[in-house]
């Protein structure tokens, strides 16, 4: 291999981190001559010391050494936190597309568009019912109210008159009944 200017090359070069890098400089990483590191003759001191390493036990770290030791851990610790993060994102960016997770404002906002349904075909009512019941005796004003009003609940209790998370027209009102109402309304 051939030498490399910096140790942003030579971590390439070795396929590890800058920041390993940057522990084996402090711990006397061996420089080639003229300046510059030959990735080979680096790998070799890496492996002696680890093998030294292993047979002695861990070595003794200086005090600055444990300090970036430590900080190193927490650092690890804070990119695993990340990732579980990242991966949590993930998961749910995945149910929301198979309609498995909704957001809360969007909750609200389906919710609100058929409240607001609901309002307006009960608040129609009485224009819808008006011209039909015009003479007839009460006892049947009151059987046909309560009939519209079973029919405007009955339709709002069924899945289909529930607006979809996807939906282009969910935060718009809908009449009840369909062609129905039309009808009465004229």
């Amino acid at each position: 291999m051939a030498v490399v200017r910096s140790l942003g090359e030579l971590a390439e070069a070795l396929e590890v981190d800058v920041a390993t890098v940057y522990r084996w400089r402090a711990a006397g990483m061996p420089q080639a001559e003229g300046g510059g590191f030959d990735p080979e003759q680096v790998a070799a001191w890496n492996r002696t010391r680890v093998s030294a390493a292993n047979r002695r036990g861990p070595p003794a770290l200086l005090p600055s050494e444990a300090v970036a030791e430590a900080a190193s851990a927490e650092d690890r610790r804070w990119a695993t936190e990340y990732r579980k993060a990242k991966a949590l994102r993930e998961v749910m960016l995945l149910q929301e597309l198979r309609g498995q997770l909704i957001e809360v404002d969007r909750v609200e906002q389906l919710l609100v568009a058929r409240a607001l349904e609901l309002r307006k075909n009960l608040l129609g009512l009485g224009r819808r019912l008006a011209p039909v019941l015009v003479g007839k005796p009460i006892r049947e004003i009151q059987a046909t109210v309560d009939d519209a009003i079973t029919g405007i609940l009955e339709h709002y209790a069924r899945e289909e008159g529930v607006p979809r998370v996807g939906d282009q027209r969910a935060g718009e009102p809908r009449a009840a009944g369909g062609d129905r109402d039309a009808g009465a309304a004229g």
